[in-house]
């Protein structure tokens, strides 16, 4: 079956599986607690295009298809996931996120969004629920392989018997807290913040859809992130490619500082329905993180190009 899948036209899957992805539920449900600390599961096969999307990131579609694992946690500690996946030149990225016993996505938590088959993130947590997504970012054939681990959890105290009173805690000024709270976005004391700059290259369309649009990306600090291209609903209804606004290109880059020219791949399907254009505008936007994936900045800008 795996191998019927790879020579299928994306296309004449996407509406199907883009209906399932919206409307999916977690595929797992994965209990954790001080007692038993640690689960692990398989998942797959996936296989992923990159492009084109439709949805605001983090984006699940026929074309990166997502593994939703709801994560229900009965002490307070460090929440650990770890995914490690196989297959044809697999990239996954890994998500957490606030949830509710239904597997709804709410407040972002942690993210690791490497150009790696393998991604790990970690965060302190009260009891509740919390949804952990893998998301296929590239590959055929993608299988994976996830571990959940509540570190430092220890079982909640009993109640007090009636007419009991309670001991009080200790008080102090304490540490930093940990909790549901996102990680800070600013930077650490005596850290530079990050400043990062966009811009489109001077290109003519025909070229850059064959060999990528060229977009330049500056940094004071070691940098890394994703670029990616949209053109509009009317486009897009324009040149049969839907009814929204698609995102037509994307490419990841690692962590490097200064100047670098990315070249930015458009999906074949739509390269080839656009190559029929005589000029099109695009809006690119690049999230860009630290090295250490702290600081986080996103930018959008223009670009029009003509044939």
């Amino acid at each position: 079956m795996s191998s019927l899948r790879k020579i299928l036209p994306l296309a004449a899957a996407a509406a199907v599986v883009a209906a399932a992805v919206a409307t999916a539920e977690p595929a797992r449900t994965i209990p954790l607690s001080a007692s038993a600390p640690l689960q692990a599961w398989e998942a797959g096969p996936f296989d992923s295009g990159g492009t084109p999307v439709i949805n605001p990131a983090p984006r699940c579609s026929a074309a990166k298809p997502c593994d939703d694992n709801l994560i229900k946690v009965e002490d307070a500690g460090t929440l650990a996931v770890d995914v490690k996946s196989t297959g044809t030149e697999p990239d996954v990225d890994l998500y957490l996120y606030e949830s509710d016993a239904t597997g709804k996505e709410g407040k972002e938590l942690a993210v690791s969004d490497e150009v790696s088959p393998d991604e790990k993130v970690s965060k302190a947590v009260k009891p509740g629920f919390y949804l952990a997504r893998v998301i296929v970012y590239a590959g055929l054939d993608v299988m994976y392989k996830g571990k959940a681990e509540l570190k430092g959890a220890a079982a909640a105290e009993p109640a007090p018997a009636p007419g009991a009173t309670p001991t009080p805690a200790p008080t102090g000024t304490g540490g930093s807290s940990g909790g549901n709270g996102t990680a800070p976005a600013g930077p650490k004391p005596g850290e530079a913040p990050l400043t990062a700059t966009v811009a489109v290259q001077k290109a003519r369309l025909k070229v850059a859809l064959k060999k990528g649009l060229p977009v330049k990306i500056t940094c004071n600090t070691s940098c890394q992130g994703i670029v990616e291209a949209t053109i509009s609903a009317k486009d897009a209804k324009r040149y049969k490619l839907g009814k929204k606004a698609l995102l037509v290109a994307s490419t990841k880059f690692t962590p490097a500082a200064g100047d670098r020219i990315l070249s930015v791949k458009f999906a074949k399907k739509a390269a080839k329905r656009l190559a029929k254009a005589k000029s099109l505008t695009l809006s690119v936007r690049a999230d860009v993180a630290d090295a250490q994936g702290g600081q986080r900045r996103a930018i959008v800008v223009k670009a029009k190009l003509k044939r």
